[in-house]
C-alpha cells in the first residue's frame, strides 16, 4: 500500500451529483456527526455517512429544493441522528441572498421557514450558530456591507426571532463563536485582519462602539488591501480542541495565532506559510481536523484576472461558482503542525469514476493500472473535515466540480 505522502491521484470520489457543487458543511453536532450538507445552484442535499471497514459512502436522507444558491449554513448543535436508535432531528439555517431561513428535517417531515431578511441587497457570507451552553439560541451573520447580525431565535418577549447589528470596516469573510465562551465571537474581515469582538461588552448599555478583546492580521493582505484596495478572500476557524488557537488564511497565505499567549490585546503568531508558489491572490479555504489536533488544511483557488478585479466591490457579491479558467489554479495543503514547513501538496483535479461500493481510503490517490482519469476543469468550492474518523485515516472531504472527493490524512 502506498503511503499518504505518496498519492497524487487520480482520487475516488465519494459523492456526485447532477450538478456543481458550491458548499460542502459538515455536522459538528454532538449527535450528528455523521451527518454532511451538499449545495449547488438549487438545491440543498443531506446524507449520512456510512462506513465499513476502510470504505467510505454516503446515503442520501433527503434533498430539498431551494431554487437559489446558498452562501452559507450552518447546523444547529442540538441536531440529532442516529440509524440505529431510530433519532432524526436535523435543523440548520441557511443563508439565500439576505434572507435567513430555519429547515427543519425530521420524522414528523421538512419545514422550511424564515427566520428573518435583512434589508437592502448585502450578501450573508457566512454564518454561525452558537453550540456554549445556555446560549444555543443564539446566530451571527457576517454581510458583505461590512456589518454583522447577532440574532435571538427565542427573544425573552417571545414572538419572530430578533436581531441586532454591528460594523466593521471591510466585508466580513467568517464569523464563528467560541466554543467554551459564548461572549467572543470571531471576526475576520476582506482587510485581511481579524477580531475577537466581545459581543457582550459591545451591546452593553452605553456602549458606542466595537469592543474588542484581542486582534491579528496577515501583512501582505493588509498592505495590498491598504495600497490597492485589494480585498483578500479567505476563512478562519477555532481549533475544536484547543480553541485558544485560530487558523486563518487570506488568499494563498496562512497562518495559526495563540489567543491566549500573553494578556497582550494583540493574539500571537505561532506559525505562518503559504498554498503552492504562484504569488497571485485568490480564494482560500482553512479548516482544522477536528478528529486530530496535529492537523489542519488549506485550499486556495487563484483567481483569473477578471476575478481579481471583482474582489475590489464585494458588496456586489463575488461569484466563484463559475468555471476555471485558463489563468486560475487550485491546490490543496494537509499540514502537520509539529511539521508546519512540509506540507502534503495534493493535486485533486484527476479523478476517477464513482464505485458505487465507496471509497476504499487504502488506495484512493494511487494510480492503478485500468483505472480511467477522469479531469475536473472546476475550481475548489469548499473543504471540510470529517467529525469522525474512518479506521485510522481522519478524513478530508473536498468539493469539486459536481463531486465530493475524500482524502484520507493521518499524523
Amino acid at each position: 500500500m502506498a503511503s499518504l505522502a505518496q498519492r497524487t491521484g487520480p482520487w475516488q470520489p465519494v459523492l456526485e451529483v447532477s450538478e456543481q457543487v458550491i458548499g460542502v458543511w459538515c455536522s459538528d453536532a454532538p449527535l450528528a456527526k455523521t451527518i454532511l450538507a451538499v449545495a449547488t445552484r438549487n438545491t440543498l442535499s443531506i446524507y449520512t455517512s456510512q462506513v465499513s471497514d476502510r470504505r467510505l459512502s454516503f446515503r442520501q436522507i433527503n434533498s430539498y429544493l431551494i431554487g437559489s444558491a446558498i452562501s452559507a449554513l450552518a447546523f444547529s448543535p442540538g441536531s440529532q441522528y442516529g440509524e440505529q436508535d431510530g433519532v432524526h432531528k436535523i435543523e440548520m439555517v441557511i443563508a439565500v441572498g439576505n434572507d435567513i431561513q430555519l429547515v427543519s428535517d425530521s420524522d414528523q417531515g421538512v419545514a422550511v421557514t424564515t427566520v428573518g431578511k435583512i434589508p437592502g441587497t448585502r450578501v450573508v457570507l457566512d454564518i454561525a450558530w452558537s453550540s456554549a451552553p445556555g446560549y444555543e439560541q443564539y446566530l451571527a451573520t457576517a454581510c458583505s456591507d461590512n456589518s454583522l447580525q447577532l440574532w435571538d431565535l427565542e427573544p425573552a418577549q417571545g414572538g419572530a426571532p430578533v436581531y441586532r447589528t454591528l460594523m466593521v470596516k471591510e466585508p466580513v469573510q467568517t464569523v464563528a463563536f467560541h466554543p467554551r465562551l459564548p461572549k467572543l465571537l470571531l471576526v475576520v474581515d476582506a482587510s485581511g485582519t481579524g477580531r475577537f469582538i466581545d459581543w457582550f461588552a459591545s451591546f452593553a448599555p452605553g456602549s458606542h462602539k466595537l469592543q474588542t478583546a484581542a486582534s491579528f492580521s496577515e501583512a501582505k493582505a493588509v498592505a495590498a488591501n491598504f495600497t490597492q484596495g485589494v480585498q483578500s478572500l479567505g476563512q478562519a476557524a477555532w481549533q475544536a480542541q484547543n480553541p485558544d488557537l485560530v487558523g486563518a488564511v487570506f488568499g494563498s497565505r496562512w497562518s495559526i495565532w495563540n489567543v491566549a499567549a500573553d494578556n497582550s490585546m494583540a493574539a500571537q503568531l505561532q506559525v505562518s506559510g503559504k498554498t503552492g508558489t504562484h504569488v497571485q491572490p485568490g480564494h482560500g479555504f482553512f479548516a482544522f481536523a477536528t478528529t486530530n489536533s496535529r492537523l489542519f488544511s488549506v485550499a486556495n483557488q487563484t483567481l483569473s484576472h477578471a476575478q481579481l478585479a471583482s474582489t475590489r466591490s464585494l458588496a456586489n457579491g463575488l461569484d466563484l461558482h463559475s468555471r476555471a479558467t485558463a489563468d486560475s489554479d487550485s491546490t490543496i495543503q494537509i499540514i502537520d503542525l509539529a511539521f508546519p514547513q512540509s506540507p502534503r501538496t495534493i493535486a485533486v483535479h484527476n479523478q476517477t469514476a464513482q464505485v458505487p461500493s465507496g471509497v476504499d481510503l487504502d488506495t484512493t490517490g494511487t494510480r492503478q493500472a485500468g483505472a480511467p482519469s477522469v479531469p475536473c476543469a472546476y475550481g475548489i468550492k469548499g473543504i471540510a473535515w470529517l467529525p469522525h474518523r474512518v479506521a485510522n485515516y481522519d478524513v478530508l472531504l473536498v468539493a469539486i466540480g459536481a463531486r465530493i472527493i475524500a482524502i484520507p490524512a493521518t499524523s
